[in-house]
C-alpha cells in the first residue's frame, strides 16, 4: 500500500508500506484519489506539522 509522508522541509515522498491488519473494530478503506489543501503547503515547506506522525 502507498502512503504520502513529509520527511522534512520540502521533502514529500510516496512510500510503499505493508498493508495493516485491521482489528475487530477497525476498517481498511481503499482510497482512489485524494488532494491537499493549498494552505497546507506552508507546513510541507517547513517540514510538516509539529508532533509525531502516525
Amino acid at each position: 500500500m502507498l502512503q504520502v509522508r513529509v520527511h522534512g522541509p520540502a521533502d514529500v515522498r510516496v512510500d510503499q508500506i505493508a498493508e495493516p491488519e485491521p482489528g475487530p473494530a477497525d476498517a481498511l478503506v481503499r482510497v482512489a484519489a485524494c488532494g491537499i489543501c493549498g494552505s497546507d503547503l506552508s507546513y510541507i515547506k517547513m517540514g510538516g506539522v509539529a508532533g509525531p506522525g502516525p
